[in-house]
């Protein structure tokens, strides 16, 4: 296997082509049949773990913090509505349920989001470091 082709394999699947597409490419290139090319991709995939991480990592840092964000904004706008009870709002409250419906269920979601966003922080992160 020449670094010519392990770099095209390992920039394929930084930049998340198909599988298929990139078996494909190499059994063109290379003139094997397809399981070959599939265990050769899969190898070279195990290989590069680490690069194929670190040259991943920006974006998926910048999606998981993102994602964080924007829940953390949904679950402020929810608890500000269910906040508005305690602070003796209740009737403007109770009056605008529709739109408190709306920040509750943009609370849950935004619940959803913050996890995901550590999740992702956490796994990309763990990649990145891993040796």
């Amino acid at each position: 296997m020449n670094d010519e082709l392990t770099r095209q394999i390992v920039d394929g699947l930084v930049k998340h082509h198909s599988r298929n597409e990139i078996i494909r490419a190499v059994c063109e290139q290379e003139g094997l049949d397809w399981p070959r090319a599939e265990q050769l991709v899969r190898q070279v995939e195990t290989e590069q773990a680490h690069a194929i991480a670190r040259k991943q990592s920006p974006l998926m840092i910048f999606l998981s913090a993102g994602s964080l964000v924007i829940g953390l904004i949904l679950v402020y706008l929810a608890m500000d509505y269910i906040m508005g009870y305690f602070r003796g709002q209740a009737l403007e409250e109770l009056l605008n349920v529709r739109s408190g419906l709306s920040r509750i269920g943009g609370g849950a979601v935004g619940i959803g989001m913050i996890v995901g966003g550590l999740i992702g922080l956490y796994n990309t992160v763990a990649r990145y470091f891993e040796t």
